[in-house]
C-alpha cells in the first residue's frame, strides 16, 4: 500500500522504500547500490547525456542542471540561438 500511495503521489523511490522498511516490510524492493567514486561510473552520465542529444540531431536538445545553467547541447541548437541577444544566455 504504502508503495502504491507512493507512486499516486511521485515520491522519488528513496521515500517509500524507507516508509516500507520502517513499516516492518522485510526488504525493500530497489536495493540502494553504494555509489561509486571509480572513474568510469562518473563518466557514464556524461556518455548517456551525449548520446541523447545526438539522437535528437534534428531536432534542438539541451541538457541543463537543477539551475537551469547549459550544460550540453546538440548541433541543431546554434542555429537556433543565432539570431538572439547573448547577454541573458
Amino acid at each position: 500500500m504504502v508503495l502504491h500511495l507512493a507512486e499516486r503521489l511521485d515520491v522519488p523511490l528513496r521515500g517509500p522504500q524507507r516508509a516500507a522498511h520502517r513499516g516492518g516490510l522485510v526488504a525493500p524492493s530497489f536495493p540502494a547500490r553504494a555509489r561509486s567514486t571509480t572513474r568510469s561510473s562518473a563518466a557514464a552520465p556524461q556518455r548517456r547525456s551525449t548520446w541523447i542529444l545526438a539522437a535528437h540531431e534534428a531536432y534542438p536538445a539541451l541538457a541543463l542542471d537543477a539551475h537551469w545553467n547549459l550544460l550540453a547541447s546538440n548541433k541543431a541548437v546554434p542555429p537556433l540561438l543565432a539570431g538572439v541577444d547573448p547577454s541573458p544566455l
